[in-house]
């Protein structure tokens, strides 16, 4: 990992803290790390991480940067640093970069769905890909490999998917048209476009409490 600064971490420690601002993402060279939220004021274990693993990336897409958990190691471990900066760099220039991030984020939320009750949000979780996948196809995105990539990462049936993705284009998040070739697309208009998703899903979550009170 040529560029990138290598740390080393003893067992037990916390590397990041969830809400806490992070402006660098890791790979898990050497080690075990463990990924945990609160809920209720309890310790919840999403995941173990062993090498080679992508985490902490989702705190450089998000605009507030915000840790969504907290990571611990279980052991003596070492962790390659990759700075926003570099990680918008490379994830633009990089299909084997996208395509690495993309795998640990779809695995880490098949990996929570098996933990828990329920499946994971599917509106957070389509425009997180969405996002993910738009900043290397430069906001252009094919609508049938889109989705079956998007069902295969949030374990949900296709018609569900395509049904969020109507949705999305009923709030002006996206558009669904066909190119010159008559190929459906997926296009992403705004480069704030997860950013306005999250407003939106505020926004709902906000009106379904209300609802229901």
């Amino acid at each position: 990992m040529s560029g990138f600064n290598t740390s080393k971490f003893g067992k037990n420690r916390v590397i990041f803290k969830e809400g806490s601002t992070g402006n660098v993402a890791y790979i898990l060279k050497k080690g075990c790390v463990e990924i945990s939220v609160k809920a209720r004021g309890n310790k919840v274990v999403l995941t173990t991480l062993k090498p080679v693993t992508v985490f902490g990336e989702m705190a450089l897409m998000l605009k507030e940067h915000k840790r969504t958990a907290t990571a611990t190691t279980l052991e003596d471990s070492e962790l390659v640093e990759i700075h926003k900066s570099a990680f918008d760099q490379y994830i633009k220039s990089s299909p084997q970069v996208i395509a690495t991030v993309l795998k640990a984020f779809t695995d880490r939320l098949q990996k929570t769905t098996e933990r828990a009750s329920r499946a994971p949000d599917i509106f957070i979780g389509t425009s997180q890909i969405l996002n993910l996948l738009a900043i290397h196809e430069k906001r252009e995105l094919s609508y049938h490999k889109t989705i079956e990539a998007i069902s295969s990462a949030l374990v949900v049936d296709i018609p569900m998917i395509k049904e969020m993705l109507s949705m999305m284009e009923s709030f002006k998040l996206l558009e669904l048209k066909q190119n010159a070739l008559g190929q459906l697309m997926i296009h992403l208009p705004d480069d704030d476009f997860l950013e306005r998703a999250m407003q939106i899903h505020e926004a709902l979550e906000s009106y379904s409490l209300k609802q229901k009170t």
